[in-house]
């Protein structure tokens, strides 16, 4: 019974695991909109620079969604973000700033690309397939 346990709690880990990091990380990518609080424009300017600097962080919401169901289109997903990250800032960005922004997309989507893999695992007592949750199917 401990290995049942065992492989219910690797399973629940690897199901978690990208979707706890996917939040943690929309809430830092988030805090990039704190950065208008100290510049001297209207409130009406200080909306829209706030919406805008918001835009990233909801199409990575959409994208956190997307993959939440669907671990295969969402890790795919991650990792064309990450891509497009690079592309988008170029050569503009020191190295240091592209591992910090886009190495957790590429995490994030191995993690959900290894969360489908691990959601067909057969059981560790053959009575059927274990889910992502750790539930058998």
């Amino acid at each position: 019974t401990f290995e049942v346990i065992a492989v219910m709690t690797r399973q629940r880990t690897i199901y978690w695991l990208p979707r706890a990091l996917g939040m943690v990380y929309l809430g830092a990518i988030s805090l990039f909109a704190l950065d208008i609080i100290s510049a001297p424009i209207t409130p009406a300017e200080t909306l829209l620079a706030r919406a805008v600097q918001l835009l990233p962080a909801l199409l990575f919401l959409v994208i956190l969604g997307i993959a939440w169901q669907r671990e295969w289109p969402g890790g795919f997903l991650f990792f064309a973000l990450g891509i497009a990250t690079c592309i988008f800032f170029g050569a503009e960005q020191p190295q240091t700033s592209h591992l910090l922004l886009n190495s957790p997309l590429f995490l994030i989507g191995a993690l959900f690309w290894l969360c489908a893999l691990c959601r067909r695992s057969p059981a560790p007592d053959g009575r059927g397939e274990v889910d992502g949750s750790g539930g058998l199917l």
